[in-house]
């Protein structure tokens, strides 16, 4: 859908298989290309694009994995680019709804919904009116060299003070209903450019 209004697109995932499957389906348009996230270590990428983003992904990943992940971000975007983050909202009023709707969706037996973990109460009130401090502990999935993470406990607050670490922040976008500044959103948005240089 993009092609056609850039120059030069690069998509990369960890998965081979999905990386491969890309390349097959899109081997038509030239100007779109898609590599492994080992790929983009090299050199090359370097400071080299003017949009980088990063979807639905940083809610998964391990404090480790973040860290690496954020240290690319800012790694591969131009000097004069943009950085643009995504995250679900799981917390606050936005927590309590899509609690209710993924619990209505086991039951109807939707999906994998019926292995969604369950909050105990004080973990639950929390996560209803967390601050950027709250952490809960959050389970670890997957194999020892691919571990990861349920969207349970996952505090968008505290992931953006990370990225700040890396990155400088220009706004926090929310969708749906940005205006109400995140309280109903299922998603926030981090619009980010790269640190001065003196800012290290």
């Amino acid at each position: 859908m993009a092609a056609e209004r850039i120059h030069e697109g690069w998509g990369a995932d960890i998965a081979v298989d999905q990386v491969e499957d890309c390349r097959k389906r899109f081997a038509a348009l030239a100007n779109l290309h898609f590599c492994t996230i080992a790929e983009l270590a090299d050199g090359a990428h370097a400071r080299r694009y003017d949009l980088v983003t990063c979807m639905e992904t940083l809610e998964h990943c391990t404090a480790a994995v973040v860290e690496t992940v954020l240290r690319d971000l800012a790694r591969l975007v131009a000097p004069g680019g943009r950085v643009v983050i995504s995250v679900p909202i799981e917390t606050g009023p936005t927590f309590l709804l899509k609690t209710v709707l993924r619990r209505l969706a086991a039951w109807r037996g939707l999906s994998d919904y019926r292995h969604y973990e369950s909050y105990a109460l004080a973990a639950a009130l929390r996560m209803l009116f967390a601050g950027r401090r709250t952490a809960l502990e959050r389970p670890v999935y997957g194999a020892p060299d691919a571990p990861y993470h349920s969207h349970y406990g996952f505090n968008w607050r505290s992931l953006r003070d990370r990225v700040r670490a890396h990155l400088d922040i220009e706004r926090t976008q929310f969708t749906p209903l940005g205006f109400l500044g995140g309280w109903v959103s299922s998603q926030a948005w981090f619009v980010c450019r790269p640190r001065t240089a003196a800012r290290g």
